[in-house]
């Protein structure tokens, strides 16, 4: 092992009313890889539309919706496909639970399938997820830039370049008083897969 291999791969993130830390490598490269060519093949890939002004809009890149049965979903109006775990993903769930300390019985999947694609400024707030919702996202494939940002006070704000196999969790306060997004990048190419595990409150 060398040096740089040694050197810490987590850091807290600079944020004035949350907390939120990442961690670049996470997974190997080998396991990124494999994680990202078994959800890319194994999940049905839904591009739902979303209703804005009264006007309907397939969103900007693809999605699919993994949850225990007891859970629905219905984020922002939009409704998803209820799919099940594979035990590479049920694998991975449990070892972020190890890393962050928190419970999730849900996972949503991002497909950006090049720079075109993007996720725009919001918080993941609904009541279903409860009053501070803590989240793990997990980055696999081509790097993409990530932004977070306060509401209120627009230089409190961090801009990441998220790497394969890297952690990003999104704990107490991030949901309540930042927004966050991805950015369009029309010179990146190749697939970027984003999983974020949550956790619903079905009885909310």
């Amino acid at each position: 092992m060398s040096l740089f291999d040694a050197l810490p791969t987590k850091m807290n993130l600079p944020l004035l009313h949350g907390k939120a830390w990442y961690d670049s490598g996470f997974l190997s490269h080998s396991e990124q890889e494999k994680l990202k060519n078994h959800l890319w093949k194994s999940y049905h890939w839904e591009q739902p539309e979303l209703t804005v002004f009264g006007k309907s809009h397939p969103i900007p890149r693809l999605a699919a919706w993994i949850a225990h049965k007891d859970v629905g979903f219905d984020y922002s109006g939009v409704k998803h496909e209820l799919q099940a775990w594979t035990e590479p993903l049920w694998q991975i769930k449990q070892k972020i639970e190890s890393a962050t300390g928190v419970t999730y019985n849900s996972v949503l999947l991002n497909a950006y399938r090049d720079g075109h694609d993007k996720m725009g400024w919001h918080s993941d707030n609904e009541k279903s997820l409860g009053p501070d919702p803590l989240i793990a996202s997990l980055n696999l494939g081509v790097a993409r830039r990530f932004d977070l940002r306060n509401m209120k006070d627009p230089t409190d704000e961090v801009k990441l370049q998220v790497e394969s196999g890297s952690l990003l969790f999104m704990g107490p306060g991030i949901q309540t008083h930042y927004k966050h997004q991805v950015p369009q990048q029309k010179r990146v190419q190749g697939l970027r897969i984003n999983v974020t595990f949550r956790q619903v409150f079905s009885e909310v």
